[in-house]
């Protein structure tokens, strides 16, 4: 398999946790955990001979780096609400 394939794979794995990480808010804390530990989980696990061709290991391995970048990340993405206009009492006229 060439190389350039696998680069592909693994970069748009990586770019599109970004930009999920980027657009949307990320979960909570638990789900990244959990994330982190499946991603390691599937990376320490042997494969079975139906996944042990090229293909195969491409599938996995980019499921690897997609689940491992969402749940490193998300420490990176946390946004912190600005509120921007503090409403303040109207003051009408009185009578």
């Amino acid at each position: 398999m060439p190389i350039y394939l696998v680069l592909l794979a693994y970069g748009l794995a990586a770019g599109l946790a970004l930009m999920l990480l980027y657009r949307f808010e990320p979960l909570h804390w638990s789900m990244h955990l959990a994330s982190l530990l499946v991603a390691l989980g599937i990376g320490m696990v042997r494969l079975p001979p139906e996944l042990g061709t090229p293909e195969g290991t491409l599938l996995v391995g980019t499921l690897f780096v997609f689940l491992f970048t969402w749940g490193a990340f998300a420490p990176f993405f946390r946004r912190w609400h600005y509120h921007g206009h503090h409403q303040h009492p109207t003051t009408g006229s009185r009578g």
